[in-house]
Protein backbone atom coordinates (compact mmCIF):
# COMPACT_ATOMS: atom_id res chain seq x y z
CA UNK A 1 0.00 0.00 0.00
CA UNK A 2 2.89 1.96 0.73
CA UNK A 3 4.66 1.24 -2.29
CA UNK A 4 1.51 2.32 -4.12
CA UNK A 5 0.85 6.00 -2.87
CA UNK A 6 5.04 6.57 -3.42
CA UNK A 7 4.09 5.70 -7.08
CA UNK A 8 1.39 8.14 -6.44
CA UNK A 9 2.82 10.74 -5.43
CA UNK A 10 6.16 10.05 -7.98
CA UNK A 11 3.75 10.13 -11.12
CA UNK A 12 1.72 13.07 -9.82
CA UNK A 13 4.76 15.10 -9.10
CA UNK A 14 6.63 13.78 -12.60
CA UNK A 15 3.21 14.86 -14.73
CA UNK A 16 3.93 18.36 -15.31
CA UNK A 17 6.77 17.80 -16.77
CA UNK A 18 6.12 14.65 -19.27
CA UNK A 19 5.44 16.90 -21.84
CA UNK A 20 9.12 18.51 -21.86
CA UNK A 21 10.99 14.92 -21.15
CA UNK A 22 8.70 13.90 -24.47
CA UNK A 23 9.77 16.25 -26.21
CA UNK A 24 13.54 15.91 -25.52
CA UNK A 25 13.28 12.11 -26.85
CA UNK A 26 11.22 13.10 -29.69
CA UNK A 27 14.22 15.23 -30.06
CA UNK A 28 16.63 12.26 -29.63
CA UNK A 29 14.95 9.79 -31.81
CA UNK A 30 15.67 12.88 -34.70
CA UNK A 31 19.13 13.46 -33.56
CA UNK A 32 19.80 9.62 -33.76
CA UNK A 33 17.98 9.01 -37.27
CA UNK A 34 19.76 12.22 -39.07
CA UNK A 35 23.30 11.24 -37.71
CA UNK A 36 22.72 7.74 -39.29
CA UNK A 37 22.34 9.66 -42.60
CA UNK A 38 26.27 10.71 -43.81
CA UNK A 39 27.85 6.89 -42.48
CA UNK A 40 24.92 4.91 -44.57
CA UNK A 41 25.23 7.75 -47.93
CA UNK A 42 28.94 7.28 -47.46
CA UNK A 43 28.92 3.70 -48.15
CA UNK A 44 26.63 3.65 -50.35
CA UNK A 45 28.54 6.14 -52.82
CA UNK A 46 31.41 4.09 -52.18
CA UNK A 47 29.56 1.03 -53.40
CA UNK A 48 28.71 3.07 -56.09
CA UNK A 49 32.76 4.05 -57.19
CA UNK A 50 33.62 0.68 -56.88
CA UNK A 51 30.88 -0.35 -59.07
CA UNK A 52 28.86 -2.72 -56.63
CA UNK A 53 26.24 -0.28 -55.53
CA UNK A 54 23.38 -1.99 -54.01
CA UNK A 55 19.75 -2.22 -55.14
CA UNK A 56 18.67 -1.35 -52.09
CA UNK A 57 20.46 2.00 -52.01
CA UNK A 58 18.26 4.21 -50.31
CA UNK A 59 19.62 7.83 -50.88
CA UNK A 60 21.18 8.04 -53.65
CA UNK A 61 17.85 6.83 -55.53
CA UNK A 62 17.08 10.66 -54.98
CA UNK A 63 18.82 11.64 -56.66
CA UNK A 64 21.21 9.91 -59.01
CA UNK A 65 19.24 9.54 -62.34
CA UNK A 66 20.16 10.87 -65.14
CA UNK A 67 23.04 12.64 -63.10
CA UNK A 68 26.80 13.07 -63.58
CA UNK A 69 28.95 11.39 -60.82
CA UNK A 70 30.69 14.34 -59.72
CA UNK A 71 26.70 15.87 -59.08
CA UNK A 72 26.15 13.14 -57.55
CA UNK A 73 29.49 13.51 -55.25
CA UNK A 74 28.07 17.44 -54.66
CA UNK A 75 24.09 16.54 -53.65
CA UNK A 76 25.87 13.35 -51.43
CA UNK A 77 28.07 16.27 -49.52
CA UNK A 78 25.44 18.67 -49.39
CA UNK A 79 22.80 16.08 -48.02
CA UNK A 80 25.76 15.08 -45.34
CA UNK A 81 25.96 18.44 -44.44
CA UNK A 82 22.59 19.11 -44.07
CA UNK A 83 21.75 15.94 -42.00
CA UNK A 84 24.92 16.62 -39.46
CA UNK A 85 23.71 20.37 -39.01
CA UNK A 86 20.00 19.19 -38.47
CA UNK A 87 21.20 16.22 -36.21
CA UNK A 88 23.48 18.13 -34.00
CA UNK A 89 20.40 21.08 -33.25
CA UNK A 90 18.20 18.14 -32.68
CA UNK A 91 21.12 16.76 -30.48
CA UNK A 92 21.57 20.20 -28.40
CA UNK A 93 17.24 20.64 -28.25
CA UNK A 94 17.34 17.12 -26.49
CA UNK A 95 20.04 18.11 -24.08
CA UNK A 96 18.26 21.55 -23.04
CA UNK A 97 15.06 20.00 -22.59
CA UNK A 98 15.86 17.33 -20.92
CA UNK A 99 17.67 19.67 -18.15
CA UNK A 100 15.08 21.70 -18.42
CA UNK A 101 12.88 18.92 -17.10
CA UNK A 102 15.34 18.04 -14.65
CA UNK A 103 15.68 21.66 -13.38
CA UNK A 104 12.05 22.07 -13.05
CA UNK A 105 11.17 18.90 -11.41
CA UNK A 106 14.16 19.17 -9.11
CA UNK A 107 12.42 22.60 -8.32
CA UNK A 108 9.43 21.11 -7.38
CA UNK A 109 10.65 18.37 -5.08
CA UNK A 110 12.89 21.18 -3.38
CA UNK A 111 9.38 22.76 -3.30
CA UNK A 112 7.30 19.96 -1.14
CA UNK A 113 10.90 18.74 0.97
CA UNK A 114 10.83 22.78 2.34
CA UNK A 115 6.83 22.61 3.24
CA UNK A 116 7.06 19.05 4.77
CA UNK A 117 9.94 19.86 7.18
CA UNK A 118 7.92 23.37 7.74
CA UNK A 119 4.93 21.29 8.77
CA UNK A 120 6.83 18.86 11.05
CA UNK A 121 6.16 19.33 14.66
CA UNK A 122 9.09 20.79 16.47
CA UNK A 123 9.43 17.34 18.50
CA UNK A 124 10.11 15.28 15.12
CA UNK A 125 13.03 17.87 14.07
CA UNK A 126 14.59 18.10 17.02
CA UNK A 127 15.13 14.54 17.46
CA UNK A 128 16.09 13.91 13.59
CA UNK A 129 20.02 14.08 12.87
CA UNK A 130 20.53 17.28 11.27
CA UNK A 131 23.04 15.40 8.51
CA UNK A 132 19.82 13.30 7.27
CA UNK A 133 18.13 16.88 6.76
CA UNK A 134 21.05 18.25 4.76
CA UNK A 135 22.02 14.71 2.40
CA UNK A 136 17.90 14.60 1.35
CA UNK A 137 17.99 18.75 0.89
CA UNK A 138 21.18 18.84 -1.10
CA UNK A 139 22.77 15.21 -2.37
CA UNK A 140 19.14 13.11 -3.07
CA UNK A 141 17.54 15.83 -4.74
CA UNK A 142 20.79 16.35 -6.90
CA UNK A 143 20.98 12.68 -7.74
CA UNK A 144 17.39 12.75 -9.03
CA UNK A 145 17.86 15.76 -11.11
CA UNK A 146 21.08 14.32 -12.37
CA UNK A 147 19.17 10.60 -12.92
CA UNK A 148 16.79 13.08 -15.53
CA UNK A 149 19.30 15.02 -17.02
CA UNK A 150 22.39 12.27 -18.04
CA UNK A 151 20.94 8.90 -17.04
CA UNK A 152 17.30 8.92 -18.26
CA UNK A 153 18.97 10.66 -21.91
CA UNK A 154 21.57 8.28 -22.49
CA UNK A 155 19.33 5.24 -21.52
CA UNK A 156 16.64 6.22 -24.03
CA UNK A 157 19.46 6.71 -26.34
CA UNK A 158 20.64 3.51 -25.94
CA UNK A 159 17.11 1.83 -26.77
CA UNK A 160 17.01 3.94 -30.16
CA UNK A 161 20.45 2.56 -30.99
CA UNK A 162 19.44 -0.91 -30.29
CA UNK A 163 16.20 -0.51 -32.61
CA UNK A 164 17.52 1.63 -35.23
CA UNK A 165 21.08 0.34 -35.50
CA UNK A 166 19.87 -3.23 -36.59
CA UNK A 167 17.11 -1.96 -39.06
CA UNK A 168 19.61 0.12 -41.09
CA UNK A 169 21.75 -2.99 -41.36
CA UNK A 170 19.38 -5.41 -42.11
CA UNK A 171 18.73 -3.14 -45.61
CA UNK A 172 22.40 -3.54 -45.96
CA UNK A 173 23.41 -7.19 -45.15
CA UNK A 174 20.22 -9.22 -43.50
CA UNK A 175 22.96 -12.50 -42.12
CA UNK A 176 25.78 -10.16 -40.86
CA UNK A 177 23.13 -8.16 -39.08
CA UNK A 178 22.06 -11.20 -37.47
CA UNK A 179 25.48 -12.29 -36.41
CA UNK A 180 26.38 -8.86 -35.14
CA UNK A 181 23.33 -8.85 -33.19
CA UNK A 182 23.29 -12.63 -31.78
CA UNK A 183 24.83 -11.46 -28.40
CA UNK A 184 22.16 -8.58 -27.66
CA UNK A 185 19.76 -10.65 -25.61
CA UNK A 186 22.95 -11.65 -23.57
CA UNK A 187 24.19 -8.39 -23.03
CA UNK A 188 20.30 -7.73 -21.83
CA UNK A 189 20.17 -10.64 -19.71
CA UNK A 190 23.50 -9.98 -17.85
CA UNK A 191 22.98 -5.97 -17.75
CA UNK A 192 19.30 -6.51 -15.82
CA UNK A 193 20.58 -9.56 -13.40
CA UNK A 194 23.76 -7.01 -12.46
CA UNK A 195 22.10 -4.25 -11.84
CA UNK A 196 19.41 -6.35 -9.69
CA UNK A 197 22.37 -7.38 -7.48
CA UNK A 198 24.03 -3.64 -7.41
CA UNK A 199 20.54 -2.36 -6.28
CA UNK A 200 19.94 -4.82 -3.75
CA UNK A 201 23.44 -4.93 -2.47
CA UNK A 202 23.44 -0.47 -1.84
CA UNK A 203 19.71 -1.32 -0.22
CA UNK A 204 21.88 -4.13 1.93
CA UNK A 205 24.45 -1.41 2.91
CA UNK A 206 22.47 1.30 3.09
Amino acid sequence: CMSSAKNTWFWKTLKPFMGLLFLGFTASVLSTVFLYVPPVLIGEIIDLLVGEQRETAFFLSWFQVNRELLEILIWAGLLCLGATLIGGTFNFLQGWLYGLGSEKLAKSLRDQLYSQIQNLPFSTLSRAPSGDWIQRATSDLDNVRRFFTLQLPELLRSLILLVVTPLILFQIHPGLTLIANIVVPFIVIFSVVFFQWIEKAFTKAE
